[in-house]
C-alpha cells in the first residue's frame, strides 16, 4: 500500500487490540518514518544522566548535557579560479545515506519519561472441554494395500 502511487497513505489507523474501546494504533510507512536529526555541532560530547542521589535514596531525574565546543573561527579560503579545489571538496556517495525526506521531528523541550507501574489485562473466559476415547479397530475393514509401482512424486 505504501509504494501505490493512488491513494497516497503515510500509513495506516487501526482499532487497539490492547486497549477495548476508542483506542487506535498508528503504523507509519517507510518513506514517512525518518526523523529530523537534531542539530548538534560537530565534536559535542553528549551525557544523560536518569536520576539524582537524595538523602532519601534515589530519585528520578532526567537530564541531557550538551557539551559544546567552541565555535571555530572561520578561515578565509583562497580564490580558485579554475574550480581545482571545488572537486576535492566534491561529496563522497555513501550507500548508507538515508535520503528520505525527514517527517517527524523531536520537540526536545517536551520529552517526557513515563514509568509503568503496572499493566492491567482484561480477559474473557473460556471453557475448554477434553475428551478421550479408546481407539478401536473395527474388525469389518482391512487396511488396503496400494501397488504404485515406480510412481514418481
Amino acid at each position: 500500500m505504501a509504494r501505490k502511487p493512488e491513494p497516497g497513505l503515510d500509513g495506516i489507523l487501526f482499532p487497539s487490540v490492547q486497549s477495548p474501546g476508542e483506542h487506535r494504533n498508528v503504523v507509519l510507512f517507510h518513506h514517512t518514518s525518518r526523523v529530523e536529526p537534531l542539530d548538534i555541532p560537530e565534536g559535542t560530547k553528549l551525557s544523560a544522566r536518569q536520576f539524582d542521589y537524595t538523602e532519601d535514596g534515589d530519585e528520578p531525574d532526567y537530564s541531557v548535557w550538551e557539551d559544546v565546543p567552541p565555535i571555530p573561527e572561520k578561515v578565509k579560503k583562497p580564490d580558485d579560479d579554475f574550480g581545482l579545489m571545488a572537486m576535492l571538496d566534491a561529496p563522497i556517495f555513501d550507500s548508507d545515506e538515508d535520503v528520505r525526506e525527514p517527517a517527524l521531528r523531536v520537540k526536545t523541550k517536551a520529552v517526557t519519561a513515563h514509568h509503568i507501574t503496572g499493566v492491567t489485562f482484561s480477559t474473557d473466559d473460556f471453557e475448554v472441554s477434553r475428551h478421550r476415547m479408546t481407539k478401536r479397530e473395527w474388525k469389518f475393514t482391512k487396511p488396503v494395500k496400494l501397488d504404485l509401482g515406480d510412481v514418481d512424486f
